[in-house]
């Protein structure tokens, strides 16, 4: 559930495929989240799921496996 109300089947298909394009883009762009969990997924008033809170993120392939600390960073997703 999200915000306290279960999601019904056609919901919870509609939540799965938007997360699966959020880390889809994510990943593409050569990031890691590492943090997924209910608290940092909000959904916009449009309806539409957003991945936030990318404090602990971190940049595949970086030299020094650098933490990412961008703010706005989520917006893009």
């Amino acid at each position: 559930n999200l915000g306290g109300q279960p999601f019904k089947p056609r919901e919870l298909g509609a939540f799965l495929l938007d997360m699966l394009d959020i880390l889809v883009g994510v990943h593409g762009a050569g990031v890691r989240h590492c943090d997924i969990h209910a608290r940092n997924v909000m959904r916009r008033q449009d309806g539409n799921f957003v991945l936030i809170d990318f404090d602990v993120a971190r940049i595949v392939g970086d030299p020094g496996d650098r933490i990412l600390k961008e703010d706005g960073l989520e917006e893009l997703w």
